[in-house]
Order: structure tokens, then C-alpha cells, then sequence
């Protein structure tokens, strides 16, 4: 346990992160952001970025799903663009 604690905090053991594919094409109004990209997108300081986290199998997910895909297109095209 001690090899594993010190190759964590010298950063010689590093994290094995589970995430799905990046979904291809990956250019909708809103942008499917993944666990292999989060620390990249997420925190690139030369964008505005919003992170939804979102569980499919929410009601309240479910019903947000078509206002976040509305505000991503205005987002995205500009708000005189009409849906």
C-alpha cells in the first residue's frame, strides 16, 4: 500500500480514467463533451465553456435536453438565427 500511495503523490502511477468515445461527427450545436477531453475543454481559458453534466436516465435531464440544444444553436449561430 505504501508503493501505491507514493507512485500516486510522485506521480509515477497515473489516474486510469473511464470514458466513452468522443461521438463522431462531434459538431452539433452543442459540443459532446467526454471524460478523455474534460480537463482539455473544459479549462481552455481562451473559450467560454458551459459543462452540463447530464444522466440519461434523469426525467429532468430528459425534459432540459431540448433547451440546452435551443441555447447551443443560438450559441452557435447567432441569435437572429430562428429555430
Amino acid at each position: 500500500m505504501t508503493t501505491f500511495v507514493s507512485g500516486v503523490l510522485n506521480e509515477s502511477i497515473k489516474p486510469k480514467l473511464l470514458s466513452q468515445k468522443k461521438p463522431e461527427p462531434n459538431d452539433g450545436p452543442i459540443y459532446i463533451l467526454v471524460g478523455e477531453e474534460f480537463e482539455k475543454v473544459a479549462h481552455d481559458e481562451t473559450k467560454s465553456v458551459l459543462v452540463e453534466f447530464y444522466a440519461p436516465q434523469c426525467g429532468h435531464c430528459k425534459r432540459l435536453q431540448p433547451v440546452w440544444e435551443e441555447l447551443g444553436v443560438y450559441y452557435r449561430f447567432g441569435f437572429e438565427y430562428e429555430i
